[in-house]
């Protein structure tokens, strides 16, 4: 169990452990999705027809916007995410276009969904009698079970996430669909009772999700996987980076987190100026230690990792320009992947 305060912000590295892509195959995913085009009028030969489908219904919105509108648009996105960072990255840059918005957050919804069902987390009940942990072995998902249950009865079982807090910038849903089914498996609970447990989680996703798992789907929320379901019921609950860094429901919230957390654990994060934004903090914090995966970064990049986390923090010198070097002496940052840095900091997160 874990016994001091400690919030996890997750990144994309961690669910790329289960199959999930990372940015750029994301982005080219995406763009092959938007590639919308015809032969003739009615012959359909590239991108993705439920997509289409979600453009002709927000033109109905519109007076005066007509699908040729949005098609040109999704075009230029198209042509435009070879160069972009990632598709979150390519919509900033179109921030004042609520047309461009929506096709972004459509295509994310279908590319996110899709990628949920390719995972080795999906649980296909036609063919499959029950959810297996092994599934989610050789991801970050079983050292932190095993982190949270560590000496923890199943009568006690309802305290395992007390002190713990996620901060997740993905929109798929793989924690919340590995915890219940995890508590269920380990401790042989009933679904209920294990959907209950996992309820107590705290996680927040800064950018929306594709759909919470615990509604039902008459309220238009996509199940774990469900890539038919209604897209323009689900791109509601998306946000873009500018959209991200004004929704106040969360935005408190997450940094009333980072005040009073002890540890701060980056798995699988990318470190965005963004994304950084999101999480930093004014005022005093009750901060002890961070830990954090660079897979990818060189050592300068590294270097200026940890600058940034420590402007985010809010841990300065009197001069406010230069970082304290006992506080960055406290900050672990390793080129391990989510799983590995977590087996190898078992004992560091007490």
């Amino acid at each position: 169990m874990i016994r001091r305060k400690t919030t996890f912000v997750v990144g994309a590295g961690s669910s790329f452990e289960l199959g999930l892509p990372l940015g750029d195959k994301l982005r080219d995913e995406i763009a092959k999705l938007i590639d919308i085009r015809f032969k003739g009028y009615n012959d359909f030969v590239s991108g993705d027809h439920s997509i289409y489908l979600a453009l002709k219904k927000h033109c109905e919105s519109f007076e005066g916007l007509g699908i040729n509108d949005l098609l040109h648009k999704c075009w230029l996105l198209r042509d435009g995410l070879p160069a972009a960072i990632s598709i979150d990255n390519l919509l900033d840059a179109h921030r004042h276009d609520e047309h461009i918005a929506f096709i972004g957050k459509v295509a994310i919804a279908k590319s996110i969904l899709a990628a949920e069902r390719a995972s080795t987390l999906y649980w296909d009940r036609n063919n499959q009698k029950q959810f297996q942990l092994q599934q989610a072995v050789g991801s970050w998902l079983i050292p932190l079970f095993q982190k949270l249950t560590e000496n923890v009865a199943k009568e006690d079982a309802d305290e395992i996430f007390k002190n713990v807090c996620f901060v997740v910038f993905n929109y798929d849903r793989c924690l919340e669909y590995f915890l219940p089914r995890a508590l269920s498996a380990y401790y042989g609970l009933s679904d209920e009772e294990a959907k209950q447990i996992a309820g107590s989680a705290i996680i927040y996703h800064p950018y929306g999700q594709v759909g919470a798992l615990t509604q039902g789907a008459s309220e238009g929320v996509a199940e774990f996987g469900e890539s038919d379901r209604n897209l323009d019921a689900v791109v509601t609950r998306i946000r873009t980076f500018t959209e991200g860094l004004r929704y106040e429901s969360h935005s408190e919230a997450i940094k009333e987190s980072l005040r009073t957390t002890e540890n701060l654990v980056f798995l699988g994060f990318a470190f965005h100026p963004i994304n950084m934004e999101i999480l930093r903090l004014t005022g005093e914090s009750n901060l002890k230690k961070v830990f954090g995966t660079t897979v990818g970064l060189a050592d300068a990049a590294v270097r200026r990792v940890k600058e940034d986390i420590f402007l985010t923090l809010n841990k300065r010198v009197n001069d406010g320009k230069h970082a304290s070097a006992k506080f960055l002496d406290e900050i672990n940052l390793e080129a391990r992947g989510a799983s590995d840095f977590l087996y190898a900091h078992f004992r560091s997160l007490e």
